[in-house]
């Protein structure tokens, strides 16, 4: 009898540990989503600093980080596409997410060939604010997003405290 208490206990034991590393890592999953999200953000803005740069100087130095964020951005994108995996509304923020970090590219790209090929014709292309619209709408969804990793957060955090007090 008393040996079925013991591995009775050691099963519960070892279940325990079991749950709340499990519970753990989808603690650090959050957080690493959470990162990589800020981390779009922050090649997005890359992109957009060097655009202006060029557009007012004309030198190609302003292109190369510039250029470097561009080349990181897909798979950048398709990691966070990948931790956003196991959550529905993550997924359709993404979505649009997605579309709107493509298109600031693209608008980047028409901003830079146009300063190459028209010169100070691309002072109206960027007048016309539509670079500054992509990004603020960028900046939202980036906010939705992270609102919700923070929710999933907080609740992961709960569990994962809850299933360390009972595995005490």
């Amino acid at each position: 009898t008393a040996a079925a208490v013991i591995i009775f206990i050691s099963f519960l034991s070892v279940s325990g540990i079991d749950s709340l590393v499990q519970l753990s890592s989808w603690v650090e999953h959050t957080q690493q989503a959470k990162n990589q999200i800020d981390g779009v953000l922050a090649q997005i803005l890359e992109v957009q600093s060097g655009e202006r740069g060029f557009l007012l100087s004309g030198d190609d130095n302003y292109l190369v980080a510039r250029k470097e964020a561009s080349r990181e951005l897909p798979s950048v994108m398709d990691s966070l596409r990948f931790q956003m995996a196991d959550n529905p509304r993550q997924q359709e923020l993404f979505a649009s997410f997605e579309k709107l970090v493509e298109e600031r590219v693209a608008f980047s790209d028409r901003m830079v060939s146009t300063r190459r090929t028209k010169g100070e014709a691309a002072r109206l292309l960027f007048a016309t604010g539509r670079g500054k619209m992509i990004t603020d709408s960028i900046r939202v969804l980036v906010a939705q997003m992270l609102a919700e990793e923070d929710r999933l957060l907080q609740t992961r955090n709960e569990d994962e405290t809850h299933q360390a007090n009972r595995t005490r």
